[in-house]
């Protein structure tokens, strides 16, 4: 997490979107993309281990999003991966709960960057839809 000089609120929208080829053991791809008031843009996206599925992709996407900005944005996150967005809001403080899921380390950094995020006094909305 980091923070940068800024003058009044910064506002971000981000558009998120990660994939792998399912079933296969090649590696997968997230990207995001960030806008700011003005209109101007930055991509992020990178690559990560084969998992044979989506939802690990769509996971470190999210994550790049809260890590690529700074701390006290207001961040807009779209992704259209509702089963993400459900696991980041999950309680899933059960222990068992925490073993079955999956992507879990990653889910856990989100998690704890969105806590960082509202000790700042920082607003981060989560939406799920199409992108």
């Amino acid at each position: 997490m980091f923070t940068t000089p800024t003058r009044g609120p910064m506002e971000l929208v981000v558009f998120t979107d990660g994939s792998t080829v399912p079933g296969s053991r090649r590696c997968g791809g997230y990207a995001a993309i960030v806008f700011d008031s003005t209109g101007n843009r930055v991509e992020i996206g990178g690559y990560c281990k084969a998992s044979g599925m989506n939802f690990l992709s769509e996971t470190m996407a999210l994550l790049a999003a809260l890590l690529s900005c700074p701390a006290q944005a207001h961040l807009d996150i779209w992704t259209d991966c509702l089963s993400g967005k459900q696991a980041v809001e999950r309680d899933d403080t059960a222990e068992r709960a925490q073993i079955r899921a999956a992507a879990r380390q990653v889910l856990t950094c989100i998690r704890r960057a969105l806590r960082c995020r509202g000790a700042m006094g920082s607003r981060t909305i989560l939406t799920s839809g199409p992108t």
